[in-house]
């Protein structure tokens, strides 16, 4: 086992035992992870799908900030639609 290996293995180990527990920090700091996902969808399908999904975390998650910005995304969802279809005739 090399090293790199071996920090790792301890990084699994130790995300699993903070798993474990429902501390707001681990639920904010993987709800910000599943966020980054977004970026990694290669079509816009996907991207919808994947943050309408992350929409339902969010606001179910418990943690008002989270909760206020998932809000404010839907919010900003929707005047987006609205001038894109104003602008799209």
């Amino acid at each position: 086992m090399n090293l790199s290996h071996g920090l790792l293995y301890f990084k699994l180990t130790v995300v699993k035992g903070l798993l474990k527990t429902s501390l707001p920090i681990v639920r904010t700091y993987l709800l910000k992870e599943a966020f980054q996902k977004f970026w990694d969808c290669l079509f816009t399908g996907w991207a919808k799908r994947w943050l309408k999904q992350w929409f339902l975390w969010a606001t179910q998650s418990r943690l008002n900030p989270l909760r206020d910005f998932a809000y404010l995304y839907a919010g900003m969802k929707k005047k987006l639609w609205l001038v894109d279809k104003v602008n799209d005739f």
